[in-house]
């Protein structure tokens, strides 16, 4: 998906992953450690996008909570998709 969106929407926004970020240091880290890592590098960026079962994920509830604190655009994947 990742890949898709850089083809299609490259030259308008940066797509920065977490998990293709810190996914190499998985089992290094425990989980908040690991939800640290992902809200320092979500407060650097201006928005988020919301995919797939995210409502199942603690930790991208609260990821979701925090862009809203922080004021950050909000966008599901099926915005980018269309």
């Amino acid at each position: 998906i990742l890949a898709d969106l850089v083809l299609k929407y490259g030259k308008d926004y940066v797509f920065i992953s977490p998990i293709h970020n810190y996914g190499t240091l998985d089992g290094q880290l425990n989980y908040d450690q690991g939800l640290s890592l992902c809200l320092d590098l979500l407060r650097k960026c201006d928005g988020i996008i919301m995919c797939g079962d995210y409502f199942r994920s603690n930790g991208c509830k609260m990821e979701l909570m925090n862009a809203i604190g922080w004021r950050k655009a909000i966008f599901k994947l099926e915005d980018f998709l269309e």
